[in-house]
């Protein structure tokens, strides 16, 4: 433990030097963790992504004009009044952060994207036939295999299920879901070529 805390440690220092000059105050990541949270769980949020709100020049942007906390200048408090405002909003209302963290896991795992501009016959078809078919082999592996190799596979069931967590908590989008893809494609790439070399053997022991 002391050897990761020393690795961390110098890992990060130049980075937290680097906030410091920007800031003027120790910032041990980023100033991200409030407009997610906010963005995903406020009065507004309906669809479980991000929530666009139109200024008075019909510009698009995620920052809500009545909220008083896009009024600090500061961004260092900004970002804990969004984090704060945002954590008040789950501990008022349970029901409706619930709601939306099932909305969120819907998003975060669709077959296809939920834009109004990805709804055409083409990309549902592209989508089911790529991710789609990645995702029901991948289940089929995990079904066959989860049991015998559940040391192996239990760092890929774990990190999935904490990006899954985190995105239910904040936004959901399939684009979150990005840095799954690569293990449904070796987890279902293994599913799809058994099923191949099962039904090689097959017609060959009909040709015989």
């Amino acid at each position: 433990m002391a050897q990761f805390a020393v690795i961390y440690v110098i890992v990060m220092s130049p980075w937290w030097v680097h906030q410091y000059a920007r800031y003027g105050q120790f910032v041990r990541l980023n100033l991200g963790l409030g407009i997610v949270l906010y963005s995903g769980n406020n009065p507004t949020n309906r669809s479980g992504g991000g929530v666009g709100y139109k200024s008075n020049d019909g510009r698009v942007s995620d920052h809500d004009p009545s909220h008083p906390a896009w009024g600090i200048k500061d961004p260092v408090a900004r970002n804990r009044a969004l984090t704060q405002a945002a954590i008040t909003f789950v501990h008022t209302n349970p029901g409706r952060f619930a709601l939306l963290a099932s909305i969120k896991f819907k998003r975060f795992w669709r077959l296809w994207p939920y834009a109004a501009e990805y709804q055409s016959a083409a990309i549902i078809a592209v989508s089911l036939l790529s991710y789609g078919v990645m995702l029901l082999a991948t289940l089929a592996f995990l079904f066959v295999h989860a049991r015998a190799r559940w040391r192996i596979l239990a760092p890929v069931l774990v990190y999935s299920a904490f990006l899954t967590a985190v995105h239910m908590v904040t936004i959901g989008s399939i684009r979150y879901r990005f840095p799954l893809e690569p293990f449904l494609i070796v987890l279902g790439s293994y599913s799809v070529a058994r099923l191949l070399v099962r039904g090689c053997r097959r017609l060959d022991f009909e040709r015989h």
